[in-house]
């Protein structure tokens, strides 16, 4: 559980960084320079998602809580929708014409996702760290309209779109490989 934790803190912590503004992430690319703070910040995000990973399956299992069977297709209902959100901020999308920030919006509907289908101590500290993450940068950004006013050619949106969803069904496949579940 304290892999799990540690990879958590740090990569809220590593995220904070940009939150910062001015601070702490200008200090860093003004003393180690924009490429090797980009690189630090790489190296450190795949380190805390490897504590995280390992983490996850070295924790034990200490039931929390447990949903109703006949609700758990909502949590697989916002994991789904968690990839199509989180993937419409790499391209240009009419998503973000409602949506100030899709990826952020995307890690809360993934935790509250998972959360749905119950959870276990190392769940809430995994998906329940991450989600409050998430909600909280984007309540520090500001819920008001979104950034892009931009309209894209609607045959772009369909691409973007249809290529987020058939992440979203192979990211559900693969997790049913593994986990053995979808719902």
């Amino acid at each position: 559980m304290v892999a799990l934790a540690a990879g958590v803190v740090l990569f809220v912590a590593l995220h904070l960084l940009p939150m910062l503004r001015g601070s702490a992430r200008a200090y860093l690319t003004r003393v180690l320079g924009e490429v090797p703070y980009r690189a630090l910040f790489a190296v450190g995000a795949l380190i805390s998602v490897g504590l995280m990973v390992w983490g996850w399956r070295v924790a034990p299992v200490i039931p929390v809580y447990a949903v109703p069977p006949a609700i758990a297709w909502l949590g697989t209902g916002l994991a789904f929708a968690s990839v199509v959100l989180f993937l419409s901020s790499v391209y240009p999308s009419r998503l973000r014409q409602w949506v100030r920030h899709p990826q952020l919006a995307g890690v809360a509907l993934w935790s509250a996702g998972h959360l749905l289908h119950g959870a276990a101590v190392h769940g809430l500290v995994l998906f329940g760290g991450l989600g409050v993450w998430a909600l909280a940068w984007a309540f520090v950004e500001g819920w008001g309209p979104p950034k892009s006013k931009r309209v894209v050619a609607l045959h772009f949106d369909l691409l973007g779109l249809s290529a987020s969803v058939l992440a979203a069904v192979i990211i559900g496949w693969v997790h049913g490989l593994v986990y053995g579940n979808l719902v």
